[in-house]
């Protein structure tokens, strides 16, 4: 989003030059603030990449292709906006940009979609604990990579599981479901109990009914391991 803003505010200075310096300032701005939210996420893929613990010269030639990638777009757009009538339009303007931007976006989304990631993040940890409670099956990778909907974050996806509650909150929303236990004429495990129970284990479980999700307390000790564990409960 960011970046697609800072190409517009960019772009935008051919038809309002007398507002060039405000203009270009918004997009350096905005393309600078999409790097790096961008960053995080490249790390992964040269990660992917580097088969030989090479990250650094992974990252180095990204670096190298994706200057070389914005002087042709640079190019490409200065020529487009030289040899034709779309700078004194700003509907043409505009719907030629959709288009370049739509171009790009479904571009990138089918390249994404082609990396086969061999590891799990919170978005594929939730897929994987659903398909194995609903239908006793284990994806493996290629079914994960296929299925995976890039668009959501793990915390939009199913089951509702919020991680790295801090230990003061778990104990106070275990609080609340005792009492609502109570008026119900229901049991729940008292906090000492609640303690007891998850002694053995890396992590603390416990539901918020305001949120209508689960909360996890991670313990210091806690790995991978401790989150899939937490999630499959």
């Amino acid at each position: 989003g960011f970046s697609v803003t800072g190409s517009f505010f960019g772009l935008s200075t051919a038809l309002m030059p007398n507002n060039f310096l405000v203009l270009a300032s918004m997009g350096t701005l905005s393309k600078a603030v999409a790097k790096g939210f961008a960053k995080p996420s490249f790390r992964v893929i040269q990660n992917h990449f580097a088969t030989a613990n090479n990250v650094g010269a992974v990252a180095a030639k990204e670096e190298v292709w994706e200057v070389l990638a914005q002087l042709l777009g640079l190019y490409l757009s200065v020529s487009l906006l030289q040899n034709s009538d779309v700078t004194g339009s700003f509907s043409a303007f505009f719907s030629t940009w959709a288009v370049l931007v739509a171009a790009h976006v479904g571009l990138r989304y089918k390249c994404l979609s082609a990396v086969h990631l061999p590891i799990i993040n919170l978005r594929r940890a939730k897929m994987i604990v659903r398909q194995h409670v609903l239908h006793n099956q284990v994806l493996d990778v290629a079914s994960v990579n296929s299925t995976e909907n890039l668009l959501l974050s793990g915390s939009e996806c199913k089951p509702n599981v919020r991680i790295g509650i801090a230990f003061d909150e778990t104990l106070n929303l275990h609080q609340q479901n005792v009492k609502a236990m109570e008026t119900e004429d229901q049991s729940e495990p008292s906090s000492l109990s609640l303690l007891e129970m998850y002694s053995q284990e890396d992590y603390m479980l416990t539901w918020s009914k305001q949120s209508r999700c689960a909360c996890v307390t991670l313990k210091t000790t806690a790995d991978n391991a401790s989150v899939l564990r937490a999630l499959w409960q």
